[in-house]
């Protein structure tokens, strides 16, 4: 280690801090080439590559009074002849196929994400939108069962009161099963519309669990 001004200054190798000033530029570059064409004659991408460069340079100068380079004080050093190579060169190029790819995931992962947050806040509405429409049905069919029993009913006493003939006995058994018939029938239709309810709650459920792990995740 290298002392001076009462402190211990991190002794490294000349190959050692190029190799950490190179690394911090490819992995800026891996992130830039994610966002930017990876043409290398696009103005616009060499005039931000000049400046990261520029800034990791400055940065790297910085820290120069705090590092010896095989055992030779850095402080009154030019940064650029400690490092003496362009870092740029040493940068690999990321396969388009790969950017391109990794864009495509990243998007559908948004889209599904969105996907997800319409349906927990749509669903809920949804589902009680269906319950409350069968259940309105559900009760038409039955009310218009009623009055259909009761129309009748009313007309066989209005013509027993005008024809004062016999009561048909077997005929008023027959309406009656009939109408027997129409209430269990509808009462067997309760159980299947109960159950739909049921998988659209369970739907809603299965959504929002769905959700809350895909948002830990993403934490």
């Amino acid at each position: 280690m290298y002392y001076k001004n009462d402190y211990e200054k991190i002794d490294l190798s000349k190959k050692d801090f190029s190799n950490y000033l190179n690394t911090m530029m490819q992995a800026a570059m891996v992130k830039l080439n994610l966002h930017l064409p990876e043409n290398d004659d696009d103005p616009i991408k060499n005039r931000i590559i000049e400046t990261l460069e520029q800034f990791l340079f400055n940065s790297f100068d910085i820290t120069k009074h705090a590092v010896s380079a095989d055992g030779r004080d850095l402080s009154n050093a030019n940064i650029r002849d400690i490092l003496s190579l362009r870092t740029m060169q040493n940068v690999e190029s990321i396969d388009p196929a790969i950017t391109s790819q990794l864009r495509n995931i990243i998007h559908q992962f948004e889209e599904e994400t969105t996907e997800v947050i319409r349906l927990r806040r749509e669903l809920p509405a949804q589902a009680s939108e269906v319950y409350t429409d069968i259940t309105k049905r559900v009760d038409n069919e039955v009310s218009e069962i009623i009055n259909q029993i009761e129309q009748e009913c009313a007309q066989q006493d209005d013509e027993i009161e005008e024809e004062h003939v016999d009561l048909d006995y077997d005929m008023i058994n027959k309406n009656y099963t009939t109408q027997l018939e129409l209430l269990k029938e509808t009462n067997s239709v309760l159980p299947s519309l109960i159950r739909q309810v049921e998988k659209y709650k369970k739907t809603v459920w299965f959504l929002e669990e769905s959700y809350k792990q895909q948002s830990k995740e993403m934490i």
